[in-house]
Formats: C-alpha cells, structure tokens, sequence
C-alpha cells in the first residue's frame, strides 16, 4: 500500500469544474458544496463535463472544456500559503479574445482579483499565481471565461491540469525516467564500448546500479514504450499499431504516481510518442514535440518545469530521439568520438549526416524527397563505419544534455531524493544480421538488448546485475521505490531487491514480439526467436533486395557480411547468448531439448498474453500532422 504524508498531499485540485450550459453576462454559476483543501479531485470531474487530454500545438493537457461564457464557483478552504497552477486554453478562436479571470473572496471578506488574463490565439497558457498567507481560510474560488468583443460561433475554452501546491517541502522521493530512443547497450560505454560515447551516462552508473541484460518487449518504439509505462507486453497493450489508443482499463505508471499526491510531467519529441496513442494519460503536462527533434531543447522544457516545483514530489518523463535517425549530431561533438584524420574522406552523401532510407536510395540527408539520385561514388566500409561514428555523435551529444540535467540537480540538492532512471526503447542495425539503420524487424540482440540504470537514493552504488530482466519491471519497480500500491494489472515485478545488492528471487525469462509474426523469450543464457513462414520469407527477401541495393551503392562484394550466419533467418532460430552474443550460429537443430522448454515457456506466455488482452482500446486515424512526423523519421513508407 503506498504510503500518506503526514503533511497534506502535494498535488491538490482546487478545481471541481461542475459544467453549466451558459449564455450571455447572465450565465448561472454552478455552486459545488463546500470542502476543504487538501483535496485530490483531478479524477473526478463531473460527469457532464467534457474531460479529455487535450493537444493545442505541441503542449496537452488533462483538460476540462468549458462554454463561453462560463463561471464555476468553489467553496473551500485554504489551509496555508501556496501557488495555484492552472493552463487556459481555447480553440477555434478566429481572431477573437477570450478572457480568463480567477477570483478569491476570503469568508467574510473582499473579492481579489488572482488572475486576468486575455487568450488570442489556440494555444495552452500555462500560469502560476502565488496565494499569500492573507488570504488561507475558507472562501470561493471562482473562475470565468468571457469574449471579449464579438465571440466565435465555435470556439472553445478549457481550463486544464489545475493544481493546488502548498509552500511545504515533500518528503517523498522524486522519479526522472529517461527515454533516449534507438541506443543500443554495446554503444555505451558501462557496456563495453570503446569510443567515449557515455561519460556521464557511466559516471552514473558508477553511483547507482547497471542491468547488464535489459531487453525491450519490441523493436520499435510505439509498442516498446508503452510496455514500459503500462507494464504489460505488446500482445497486452495491443499498442503494435499506428491506428490505434491505449485501452482504458490499463493503468499507467503515470496515473498511479499522479493518484498517489505526486507532480507528473512529460516532455517527448512526439512521433511514435505522440499523446494520441494514450502516452499523455497520467500527466498533469504532456509536451508533444513535432518538429525536427532536438534533446537540448527537450530536456531544456523538464529542467525549468522541474526548478519551479522543488518542493514537490514528482514523476518526470524525457524522452529524445536522438541517437535516431537521421545521425546529423550537433557540431563539435562528432570530433569527439572520431577525429578528421580518422575520418579520412567520406561520402559526400555523409557530410550533412545519415538517413537509411534516402541513403540507400542515394539521395542526401537533407534531400526534400526520396527519389532516387546518381551517386558521387559508391560507398565503401569505410563510410559504413563513419556512419556508426555519426551514431556515436549523436549519443555523445545526448550525454552531455543528460549530463546537464544531472548537474542542474546536484545544484539545487534534488539529486539526493530523485531517482534517475535511463534506458532506451530498442537499439538499432548496423548489418549485424541482415538489415542496416531498419530497426523493427527482427528481434535480434541489436534491437532488444537496452541500457539500463538506476541510481538514486537507497539504490546500490557500483551495482551490476546480471539476470536478464524486462521493461515491463520497471513501473513496479519505481511504485514500490515510491512506496505506492501497485495496479493489478502490471504483469512484471520489482527489481527493488537487486537495487539494495540483493539477488533477485528467480530467474525469470523475458519475452519480446512484433505481432503477428515475430516472438522470442530470452534467458540470461539462452534465447529463442519464433517467426512465421511468411516473416521469414519476408527477411530473406529484405536480405536480397538489400543486398542488391548494397551491390549498387557499395565498391566491395556485400556477401563476406553475411557468410558466417548459419540458418538465419529461420522459423526457430535458438542462440546461446553466452558462447555467441553476436547471434551467428543457430542450435535449433543441435539442442531439441532446450529448444522445446523454450517453446513450452513461449508458449504459455503468448496464451496468458491472449486471455487478459483487453478488448476496449479505441481505433483511430493518424492527423496529417503526426502522419508526417512519422515520415520524417523513417516510418509509414514502403518497407514498413
């Protein structure tokens, strides 16, 4: 069960929006019946209300629509000092201006005037108006939406994430969880790398504790992160398509801290996590990034959000795609992992970075479409391997903003009650086996195997644990980190035990999957992939119209790439992850037993899976906005 401050909860809603249907300066306010704050009221909004996590540019949040005109009045009491935090916003304004207005009128007193606001544009405005001590005890909070002028026949307006935050420092841990998309354990250097990739990323793991075997539940990021917050597997969540939403009887780790009294916010490049697909449940503020990505700019947004609440207990989530494709790392930071000597005379096509998909094609990075070009010259190994220096780049670059956020904490002396937890959604192919910068299909080592660190306080400094574990391990993990009570349907378990240099109780297999075609189950030894005839018909048709295509862009024979991986790709592929990490040589055919115990495991995972899916996640169409982004980044064409 989780734990209840003595002091009042953190994160109080002041806000109880019972809706009217208003008109003209006559409007009727609605009058809630009096209550006393603290008060946690964001999950019960009235009924008639229309309560929905709302987008307005790249900024959502849990949002309450309200009519124009509109006042709602609150009786209640305010039991010390404090901020109230509350985002205005509206829709379909047409050049028109709204006026958001909050007013307190102590018992007994005068009205004064909190905020005063005039909105123009559709947008969220987020505002934090600081309550004396004058004025603590019961009143009536009451709050109105006006046009000002003639009014917008569609327009409307909404009052989103109200908060209630007392001047009283929690005692609570805080969370940091961060996402950096499409990096691969081997490329960091607490995993064994070789270029210096990682310095601040390892300097933490030398304060905290290292997962040597993480493995993804997918390769590729809409399904793989959802795992992570929902604590269930892809055939669970069903989140393994773009034409769909989180069901609502799966609980988010999100939602669990925000019930539990904590602040939550998250800031995303959008794309795969945009806040269609469910990802923004939970969050009091949800930054949906659209644009060309940026991981300066991202972490940037969480560390101001996170330097006005260091009195909270709070749950933040930063997600960046970098190192994804395209590789273009800021100036300075190539020269880091590779100097110009090493470099020699790359492609031209290399110069201005590296996208898969226009690079096989022949076209530049920066190229406006994906038609193909004639090449300068061909490509030779030598530019494959600057390619994965590009790659390098780009982890370095997110390193040192990483690095920034850590600094930025041990300043204000949060790092010593936050919890930091990095990790990735999925690595990526560099021609391992038989794809290159095309991750999602196949559910090998390079997509599956993931960094993993913790540190934070109480956790095992030094720490390495080697049993294989899941993503779906960590919202239980961090809810009893927490001292909160864990949903029954998360389907992982904590790791809290290898956090405090325990072992962990047993060993328990970790399955991964691309539905329909794909699945595997994974031991800190052995590992299994399960694929249809028809995917595995597919790989060896990728394999040969890459190969071909590698024929026309490389100077050098592609064949030696692929001469030593015997049976692969194949409908049972079975490694031994301890004499062959590179996944080379398949035992099907050699170990039957173990390959049936792993089948049997595969098996009764997949049912279980089946019976507990739910059944109410809701279908829906891709805005041309998101469809976009997710051409941008390599996704939704041909191949995919």
């Amino acid at each position: 069960m989780h734990r209840r401050d003595s002091q009042p909860l953190r994160l109080l809603c002041v806000l109880l929006l019972l809706l009217a249907s208003c008109s003209g300066d006559d409007a009727k306010p609605s009058r809630p019946k009096p209550t006393d704050v603290p008060i946690h009221l964001l999950q019960r909004w009235p009924a008639q209300g229309e309560r929905a996590i709302v987008a307005l540019g790249a900024e959502c949040f849990d949002a309450a629509a309200v009519d124009i005109p509109s006042e709602v009045r609150l009786q209640l009491t305010l039991p010390s000092p404090g901020v109230l935090e509350v985002a205005l916003g509206a829709r379909d304004l047409q050049e028109r201006v709204l006026l958001f207005e909050i007013n307190w009128t102590p018992e007994g007193g005068e009205p004064t005037s909190l905020l005063s606001e005039s909105i123009d544009d559709d947008s969220w405005h987020s505002r934090r108006v600081r309550i004396p001590e004058a004025l603590r005890g019961p009143g009536e909070l009451a709050l109105r939406v006006r046009s000002k002028g003639d009014a917008a026949p569609n327009a409307v307006a909404f009052w989103g994430s109200p908060v209630w935050d007392p001047d009283e420092r929690s005692d609570r841990p805080n969370f940091v969880l961060i996402l950096l998309d499409t990096l691969r354990a081997d490329h960091v250097g607490v995993y064994g790398h070789d270029v210096d990739t990682t310095p601040r990323l390892d300097a933490l793991a030398a304060r905290g504790t290292v997962f040597r075997r993480a493995i993804s539940h997918a390769p590729w990021t809409l399904p793989s992160t959802m795992s992570i917050l929902t604590s269930t597997h892809p055939s669970v969540h069903r989140m393994f398509a773009t034409d769909r939403e989180l069901a609502g009887s799966l609980t988010t780790v999100a939602e669990c801290f925000r019930a539990a009294g904590y602040r939550t916010a998250a800031f995303t490049e959008g794309g795969m996590v945009d806040a269609q697909f469910g990802f923004a449940r939970g969050f009091e503020r949800y930054h949906n990034g659209n644009a060309e990505r940026d991981a300066g700019e991202t972490f940037e947004r969480a560390r101001a959000w996170l330097r006005d609440r260091t009195d909270s207990a709070t749950f933040v989530l930063v997600h960046t795609y970098q190192p994804h494709v395209p590789y273009r790392p800021p100036r300075g930071y190539l020269d880091q992992v590779s100097s110009p000597a090493e470099r020699g005379d790359v492609h031209p096509r290399l110069r201005l970075g590296f996208d898969a998909n226009k690079a096989l094609l022949g076209r530049r990075a920066d190229a406006k479409d994906d038609a193909p070009a004639p090449l300068e010259r061909p490509f030779t190994f030598d530019d494959l391997e600057y390619i994965q220096r590009l790659y390098d780049g780009e982890i370095r670059y997110a390193d040192e903003v990483v690095g920034g956020l850590l600094a930025e904490l041990d300043a204000s002396g949060e790092r010593q009650r936050t919890h930091m937890v990095v990790t990735s959604d999925h690595g990526e192919d560099f021609f391992d086996h038989y794809a290159f910068g095309l991750h999602a299909h196949s559910l090998f080592e390079e997509l599956l195997h993931v960094p993993l660190i913790f540190a934070g306080p109480g956790i095992a400094a030094g720490g390495s644990v080697t049993p294989a574990v899941g993503h779906v391990d960590l919202a239980p993990t961090l809810l009893e980190l927490a001292g909160i009570e864990v949903p029954s349907t998360f389907t992982g378990r904590s790791l809290v035990p290898a956090l405090r240099g325990r072992d962990l109780p047993d060993e328990r297999p970790v399955f991964s999957e691309r539905p329909p075609t794909l699945r595997s189950v994974t031991t800190s030894r052995y590992k299994l992939i399960r694929a249809t005839a028809d995917a595995t018909e597919r790989a060896r048709q990728r394999l040969a119209v890459q190969g071909k295509q590698m024929r026309r862009l490389i100077e050098l024979d592609i064949d030696p790439l692929f001469t030593d991986l015997e049976g692969i790709p194949a409908e049972r592929m079975l490694f031994d992850l301890g004499e062959d990490p590179a996944e080379r040589t398949n035992l099907a055919m050699q170990r039957e037993d173990l390959l049936r115990g792993l089948e049997r495991a595969l098996e009764r995972q997949t049912e279980h899976d089946r019976q507990i899916a739910p059944d109410d996640f809701r279908r829906r169409k891709l805005s041309p906005e998101l469809e976009e982004h997710l051409r941008r980044l390599g996704y939704l064409g041909e191949d995919w």
